[in-house]
């Protein structure tokens, strides 16, 4: 497992480097699937949010997908996760990722999916 972890997503050049390094292919040719469960329950403004998913779209990747585990079934984020080179779980709560990532059945499969997928966690 290649794991990265921020506090929050590429917010300079460092983090962006140290991406790079883990996926030792250019983001042109990479996948990248975002997941923004954690802030579904977060109050109030989530500009941070936005800035987070405008950061890595700035890097440029060859596909970009958005999914969120608590609102689709696992037969829209499977193809989704499958397809990507980067899963990035943004920040929010952590506490209720976890719970969706037991309730969609993401637990049971996560361990194989991170034997060949980059995975980046932001907190807040």
């Amino acid at each position: 497992m290649k794991l990265l972890l921020t506090s929050g997503g590429i917010t300079n050049k460092s983090i962006e480097k140290g991406l790079s390094e883990l996926v030792e292919k250019p983001f042109s040719k990479l996948h990248l699937t975002f997941i923004p469960t954690a802030a579904n329950i977060e109050k109030g403004d989530k500009s941070w949010l936005v800035e987070d998913v405008y950061n890595f779209k700035k890097l440029g990747f060859a596909s970009f997908d958005i999914i969120d585990i608590s609102a689709v079934s696992k037969s829209i984020w499977l193809p989704s996760f499958n397809k990507a080179d980067i899963l990035i779980f943004g920040g929010g709560n952590v506490y209720h990722l976890l719970k969706w990532i037991k309730k969609s059945g993401l637990e049971n499969i996560l361990p194989e999916l991170l034997k060949t997928k980059v995975l980046l966690a932001q907190t807040l």
